[in-house]
């Protein structure tokens, strides 16, 4: 029977082969050296955002870890790309993060227009409220994120996207949050649940147990979870590596925040939050834009010459 690799003996190889100590590591993931230690040996499962964090810490790609851990080449993770979609990333977030500070009100602006492109093309049970097409404004915009208890629009992570739309997101490099390994996952789970039944009963019951964790973002994930959930349903890790790069955006966010404007210290936290609304409100429009019959392949590159505009304006 074939040993299982685990990500504790990955970490010490890839230590080990950069030279680097236990110590060092721990001071950059922020973690205790003997928990390092501890994982290391197989005494500690870790959850994945510890995963995250100690891989960042050796400046390690979470697809080194799964060549590692399924014996495959390097190479076999190199997925092909559609040269055609044009997909948010991380840099488009962080600019229109910045653009909120310089101009909130062409932000504003372009998230209404969005909203309401959005709703046009929705079939017409699905309008959001439930009487008839509501026009939105920079107002409304506003309250959209200031969470008032007056104002009830609540704009959710659209239902309907498909898993494939999801991988391709992926697969070209654009952004990944939590909400599309969530969704992704149950789609797979649903696609994939006749297989399943047919195959193993064991494998249909991990499956069903590791579906739960994703409808409860509080809970700590478990990097094995992970793991056995890619496996059952077939991912080639591409569900890992999903999961890890939204951990990854979620700790960036943390650590690094949007640039503050010139505002009084008790103040600052609060427009940083605001910022982050602005942002995750920008990747809630792109999801909804690719779950349409017909996205709009524009809108995107539009957002990219209003935050070009600002910068040569400076």
């Amino acid at each position: 029977m074939e040993h299982q690799r685990t990500f504790g003996q990955w970490v010490r190889q890839y230590r080990e082969n950069l030279g680097i100590d236990l110590r060092s590591i721990a001071r950059s993931a922020k973690l205790n050296a003997s928990t390092i230690s501890r994982i290391e040996r197989g005494i500690i499962d870790p959850t994945l955002m510890t995963a995250v964090r100690i891989s960042q810490a050796l400046d390690a790609d979470p697809a080194d870890f799964y060549s590692f851990l399924s014996g495959k080449p390097h190479d076999s993770l190199i997925w092909p790309e559609n040269e055609e979609l044009e997909v948010l990333t991380i840099e488009d977030v962080v600019g229109f993060e910045m653009l909120v500070t310089k101009n909130p009100m062409v932000v504003e602006k372009a998230l209404a227009d969005k909203l309401n492109q959005i709703q046009r093309a929705l079939p017409e049970a699905t309008h959001f409220p439930d009487t008839s097409p509501y026009t939105f404004n920079s107002d409304d915009v506003f309250r959209l994120l200031s969470g008032s208890p007056l104002y009830r629009i609540n704009l959710q992570y659209p239902n309907f996207i498909s898993a494939q739309s999801i991988l391709n997101i992926f697969r070209r490099g654009g952004l990944i949050i939590r909400k599309d390994v969530e969704a992704y996952i149950r789609q797979k789970y649903i696609d994939k649940d006749l297989q399943i039944k047919l195959g193993s009963e064991e494998a249909k019951i991990t499956t069903i147990q590791n579906s739960s964790l994703v409808g409860d973002s509080k809970r700590k994930v478990k990097l094995s979870e992970i793991v056995r959930v890619d496996k059952v349903l077939g991912d080639n890790g591409e569900i890992l590596i999903m999961s890890w790069k939204a951990l990854e955006v979620e700790r960036e966010a943390h650590l690094n925040p949007p640039p503050s404007i010139d505002l009084p210290d008790h103040l600052i936290s609060w427009w940083n939050l605001q910022c982050l609304k602005y942002g995750y409100l920008l990747i809630l429009m792109s999801r909804w834009n690719d779950s349409l019959n017909h996205p709009d392949s524009e809108w995107l590159n539009e957002i990219r010459s209003q935050m070009d505009f600002e910068v040569k304006e400076e």
